[in-house]
C-alpha cells in the first residue's frame, strides 16, 4: 500500500495524486481478501478466532544491524488486512517519502524509496493497523525495527499530554523530538523521533539515540509533521530533555495558540449610533481611536476580539478608525447609518432584557413571556440590559410587589457597567415566595432620548433546600495571582473568583444545584483574570492550572467543606 499522503512535503488537503493513492491503496489492501474469502471462510460452528495475526519470518530478520534493506518482507500466520495505515503505521526517523506497503497472501512487502541515514535505528510502528481478515483480531503495537549501524538504539522516553486547561488527557498527539536546539524546526524541519499518544493521552518513543532533543507536541491537522496552522494543538518544554539511561516521565500541556496579534480586520455599521469592531486576536482598548474623537462608548465581548461601539452623535455620515499595533498602523472607514431622532424612534426600541429568562439548571420556557412566571433560582443576580448607553434611570418607576398580597418591597437599582447597558435591582429575595417586577414607562431614557416601555415579570424563589453549598479554605503562595473556578459536569464554569493575594482564603459557593463539580485554580501571571494559552515563538508557557484532586459530589441540603493547599508547589494540571 502506498502512503495516501506524504506527510514531510504535503501542503494542502488533499490533491488529485492524493485521492488516486487512496485508490490505489484501497485496491492493493482488499484484493487478496476478496481472492481468498472463500479459502480463509471459518466453519460454521467452530471455535471462534480471538488471537491476532503473529509474526513468523521477517527478511531482514527482526532488529538486525548493519542494512539499508530496500525491501522488507514480514510473513504471518495467516491472512490479513491493514487497517487506518496512513494515521497508524509511522515510521521513524522519518524520510522524505513513506514507504510502501503491499499485501500478498499472508506476506506484507514493505518497500523503501529513500535513502537510509548512516548508524540509525529505524522504527517502523504499526499501531493498531495489522489484523486478521475473520475476527478483526488487532496486533496491538507491533513494530518493525533494523540499523543501519552496528547497535539497536535502545533508549526510551514515556510521558503523558494532558489539556493545559482541563486536565483533560490529549489524544493522537504527535510527540516528535528534534536532535537539535534551533526552535525553527519545529515549523520547517523534521522530527527525528516521534510517536502518537493514546486515548489515555500516554506516549512512548522507542529505540532512541542518547542525547538532548527538543520535545514537542503537535496535534497535525494537514499530515505534514510541521507546526504551520494557527488552529493546531500544541504542548512543548521550553528547555531541552535529555535522553539517558535515566528513567524520566514527562508531561506536556496542550494549548491552542491566541490566533492574531489583535489586530482590527473588520468594522462595520449594525445601525443608527452603532458600530461592531472585529479584530483577529485579543485585542487592546488603547490602540483604537477614533477620526473626530466623537463622543463614544465601546463594550468588549469575553475574548476581547470583538467590540461594540457606540458613537453620540447621530448626524455623522461617515467615521474612520485607527488602530496603532506595534509598528503596524490601521484604519478602517466606515459609512454609518444616519438618522434623526424621529425615524431612531421608529426603528429602534428600547427594550429591557432580563438575564432570568434561561435560569441556573431550568430549562428554556417555550414561547416566553414577561408575564410567565419564571423560576428564580437564590443567590442569583437580578440583572438587565438594554440596547442602548443609558442616560438616565428613574428610580421611582419600578416596583418590586410580593405576591399575592401586593406589599411593595424596598429595592434598589443601579448600573452595572461603565458603559451604562446593564443595570442590576438590589433586593433581599426570600426562598420559596413569589414576586413582581414591574417597570413603569420612562424607566430608562437612553443616548438618544429613546425610552423604555412598560415590562413585568413574575418570579418563582426556589426553597433553600434545593441547592447545596461548598466551602474551601484555600492556601496560596507568596506573590501570586490567581482565579478560582468551580465547574460543572460540561467543563462549563459555574462560579469563579479573582483571588489577587497570597495567604489563605475562605471560599464559599452557594445555592449551587446538586450535581458532580471540579474546582481549578488558574496562576493568573499577567492578572488579567483569566487563562491565557502560551505562545511557541515567543518561548512563553500557558499559564498554569491546577485542579482539585476529588471530584464534588454535591447533593440538595449538603454543605461540602474541603482544604486545599496551593502554597507549596505541586504536580499542577
Amino acid at each position: 500500500m502506498t502512503f495516501p499522503v506524504d506527510p514531510m512535503t504535503k501542503q494542502s488537503s488533499y490533491t488529485d495524486r492524493t485521492m488516486f493513492s487512496w485508490w490505489k491503496t484501497w485496491i492493493i489492501l482488499t484484493l487478496p481478501c476478496f481472492a481468498s474469502c472463500a479459502e480463509i471462510a471459518t466453519p460454521q460452528g467452530g471455535p471462534k478466532d480471538s488471537d491476532p495475526p503473529l509474526l513468523l519470518e521477517a527478511d531482514p530478520p527482526m532488529e538486525s544491524v548493519l542494512v539499508e534493506p530496500k525491501e522488507v518482507v514480514l510473513r504471518f500466520d495467516e491472512f490479513f488486512e491493514i487497517k487506518d495505515a496512513f494515521n497508524q503505521v509511522l515510521l521513524s526517523p522519518p524520510m522524505s517519502e513513506q514507504p510502501a506497503l503491499i499485501i500478498k497472501g499472508k506476506d506484507l512487502y514493505i518497500t523503501f524509496p529513500d535513502s537510509f541515514l548512516p548508524d540509525k535505528t529505524y522504527t517502523l510502528q504499526f499501531g493498531d493497523a495489522v489484523r486478521d481478515q475473520n475476527e478483526g483480531n488487532i496486533l496491538k503495537n507491533f513494530q518493525y525495527v533494523f540499523s543501519t549501524g552496528p547497535i539497536i538504539d535502545s533508549l526510551t522516553l514515556v510521558g503523558q499530554i494532558l489539556d493545559r486547561l482541563t486536565g483533560e488527557p490529549d489524544k493522537d498527539m504527535l510527540v516528535m523530538l528534534y536532535p537539535d536546539s534551533e526552535p525553527e524546526l519545529v515549523t520547517k524541519g523534521r522530527p527525528y523521533y516521534f510517536a502518537r499518544s493514546d486515548a489515555s493521552g500516554n506516549f512512548k518513543l522507542n529505540n532512541l539515540q542518547a542525547g538532548s532533543y527538543r520535545i514537542f507536541a503537535l496535534g497535525d491537522q494537514n499530515f505534514n509533521y510541521q507546526y504551520d496552522l494557527p488552529n493546531e494543538k500544541i504542548g512543548f518544554l521550553d528547555s531541552l530533555i535529555l535522553v539517558d539511561t535515566t528513567s524520566v516521565n514527562y508531561t506536556l500541556f496542550s494549548f491552542t495558540e491566541q490566533n492574531g496579534n489583535g489586530q482590527l480586520s473588520k468594522a462595520k455599521s449594525l445601525r443608527y449610533g452603532k458600530l461592531e469592531l472585529l479584530f483577529n486576536g485579543n485585542a487592546d482598548t488603547g490602540s483604537i481611536s477614533l477620526s473626530g474623537n466623537p463622543e463614544s462608548t465601546w463594550e468588549w465581548n469575553a475574548n476581547r476580539d470583538s467590540l461594540q461601539l457606540w458613537i453620540k452623535d447621530l448626524e455623522l455620515d461617515s467615521i474612520r478608525v485607527f488602530q496603532t499595533l506595534d509598528s503596524i498602523n490601521v484604519s478602517r472607514l466606515v459609512l454609518l447609518k444616519t438618522a434623526d431622532r424621529d425615524s431612531l424612534a421608529a426603528t429602534t426600541k428600547l427594550t429591557i432584557q432580563p438575564s432570568f429568562t434561561l435560569p441556573l439548571g431550568g430549562k428554556k420556557p417555550e414561547n416566553p413571556s414577561p408575564l410567565q412566571v419564571i423560576s428564580f433560582d437564590l443567590g442569583k443576580s437580578l440583572w438587565f440590559r438594554i440596547p442602548n448607553p443609558g442616560s438616565t434611570l428613574d428610580t421611582l418607576r419600578f416596583l418590586l410587589q410580593k405576591e399575592p398580597n401586593g406589599d411593595t418591597l424596598l429595592a434598589s437599582v443601579r448600573w452595572a457597567n461603565p458603559q451604562q447597558t446593564t443595570f442590576e435591582i438590589l433586593a433581599a429575595l426570600q426562598a420559596e415566595e413569589r414576586y413582581r417586577l414591574r417597570f413603569l414607562p420612562g424607566f430608562i431614557q437612553d443616548w438618544y432620548g429613546l425610552s423604555t416601555d412598560s415590562a413585568t415579570y413574575v418570579l418563582q424563589l426556589k426553597a433553600q433546600k434545593e441547592y447545596g453549598k461548598v466551602s474551601f479554605q484555600l492556601t496560596l503562595p507568596d506573590s501570586a495571582a490567581f482565579v478560582f473556578e468551580l465547574l460543572d459536569t460540561r467543563n462549563q464554569v459555574v462560579r469563579s473568583e479573582k483571588l489577587i493575594e497570597s495567604g489563605l482564603y475562605t471560599i464559599a459557593e452557594e445555592y449551587l444545584l446538586p450535581g458532580n463539580y471540579r474546582a481549578r485554580l488558574i496562576a493568573d501571571k499577567n492578572r488579567n483574570g483569566r487563562w491565557d494559552p502560551g505562545n511557541y515563538s515567543a518561548g512563553k508557557m500557558a499559564e498554569t492550572v491546577s485542579y482539585f484532586k476529588e471530584n464534588i459530589v454535591l447533593r440538595a441540603d449538603w454543605h461540602l467543606e474541603f482544604d486545599w493547599d496551593n502554597s507549596i508547589p505541586q504536580n499542577s494540571q
